[in-house]
């Protein structure tokens, strides 16, 4: 028979383990919600990221107030979430790389002319609600562009991204300032218009890829999708316009 002060000191490990796990879930969830009312990009990925970091520790716990009571169901549960953790460790299983192309009935300069300028970005980026270059001026490497975002649940977001790489009517590669992550467009020349590509990369944290790697091939698929809707647009808008004279 087990001494009472041993099933007072585990009834206690399970009580503040419980505690602990509300404490991580309650954090985690305003922490969210008040990232989610921060209009500046680096504030609400800060934010969203220690509701992620909170939101990891709720298992845990969990899993500390199971082993208190039953250390072999504990040790099973461990190693269930090691090696889910394990599978999303690669750096390569984390990255969302939505692409879409598009061909257009337009010369390249007509299409960069819509495409390339950062005033026109809300156009035919349909999550981008205002855009500007900062401090005006000619489009170059070392650019800032700024731009008010609106996301699919009504969020809106500030987010400024530098010009990394730049070709007039060719390429422009436009990296985000606050976090990482990056997009690049494309204009290829070919016969009678031009093909256009869309891409972009999204490294996800290895917090976030641990609730939410098993469906990563549906968000970039759903990011690809888009992408193929705004270049969509982008054509309606170019070849509604007036062809220049060649």
């Amino acid at each position: 028979m087990r001494p009472l002060g041993h099933n007072c000191r585990r009834k206690l490990l399970d009580l503040l383990f419980d505690a602990a796990a509300f404490v991580f879930l309650a954090g985690a969830l305003l922490a969210g919600r008040y990232g989610r009312s921060r209009p500046a990009l680096a504030e609400f990925d800060r934010y969203t990221m220690l509701a992620w970091y909170l939101a990891l520790l709720v298992p845990l716990a969990i899993i500390g107030s199971v082993a208190s009571d039953w250390p072999l169901a504990g040790l099973v549960l461990a190693l269930l979430a090691l090696t889910w953790a394990l599978v999303w460790l690669p750096e390569r299983e984390r990255i969302i790389a939505p692409r879409a192309s598009i061909r257009i009935e337009r010369a390249p300069e007509e299409v960069a002319s819509v495409m390339f300028d950062p005033a026109r970005l809300s156009q035919w980026i349909a999550e981008i609600t205002s855009s500007r270059l900062e401090g005006g001026g000619e489009l170059a490497v070392g650019s800032l562009v700024w731009e008010e975002l609106q996301l699919p649940r009504g969020q809106r977001l500030q987010a400024r991204l530098r010009v990394a790489e730049y070709r007039a009517g060719r390429r422009l590669e436009l990296h985000l300032v606050e976090v990482p992550g990056h997009d690049l467009y494309t204009i290829t020349p070919v016969d009678g218009g031009s093909q256009v590509t869309s891409e972009g990369s999204i490294p996800t944290p290895y917090v976030t890829a641990l609730f939410k790697g098993w469906r990563q091939h549906a968000v970039q698929d759903q990011f690809s999708g888009l992408r193929r809707a705004n270049l969509q647009r982008l054509k309606e808008i170019v070849e509604g316009a007036p062809m220049l004279v060649r």
